[in-house]
């Protein structure tokens, strides 16, 4: 099974938290994008940097780059959602669950969301979750691109490259690198 199709399964299992253990962030936050889409749930991401922030709206919503604040918004989301239906994408969010008060608002946001069709998506590049919500996480490590993937992205580059160089000489081709 493909780690996408795995995140989706346990997503569409009501898993309320899915830790996604990857060096490749972006990579990763496109797939879980295409997921929820897929999914029809709404998409929220947040970083300590940029606060959170639905997809496709530029600013913040409110002041959330503080992870107490955050959490706080997302459960004031969910408070008032007639259907609890979205993934909220964390990065790097474990590294805050040692305070005591945005640990015990995570406890309270896993109890919300818990059988409902939302999840909490934690992407970090180590896992690390405490003992007191481990229970509740699915945890998952890859997000790389397939191979298929890779080869598509090969085989663009070359043809890239042959459309802005046509004088240049170079043997290899996209056909080339097909399996």
């Amino acid at each position: 099974m493909l780690v996408n199709d795995e995140i989706a399964l346990l997503i569409k299992s009501k898993y309320p938290v899915v830790f996604v253990e990857t060096v490749d962030e972006e990579y990763v936050l496109e797939q879980l994008s295409d997921i929820a889409r897929n999914l029809n749930l709404a998409y929220y991401d947040w970083s300590v940097t940029n606060g959170l922030k639905r997809k496709y709206l530029k600013e913040a919503l409110r002041e959330t780059r503080e992870p107490e604040l955050a959490l706080k918004t997302i459960l004031d989301i969910e408070a008032e959602a007639y259907e609890s239906n979205a993934l909220y994408v964390l990065k790097d969010f474990e590294k805050n669950l040692d305070t005591p008060v945005v640990l015990r608002l995570f406890k309270d946001l896993i109890n919300r969301i818990r059988g409902t069709k939302t999840t909490v998506g934690i992407l970090s590049a180590h896992y690390r979750l405490p003992p007191e919500v481990e229970s509740c996480a699915a945890h998952i490590v890859g997000g790389y691109p397939t191979e298929s993937e890779t080869l598509a992205a090969v085989a663009d580059t070359i043809g890239q490259f042959h459309r802005e160089n046509s004088t240049a000489h170079a043997p290899l081709t996209a056909h080339d690198v097909a399996w």
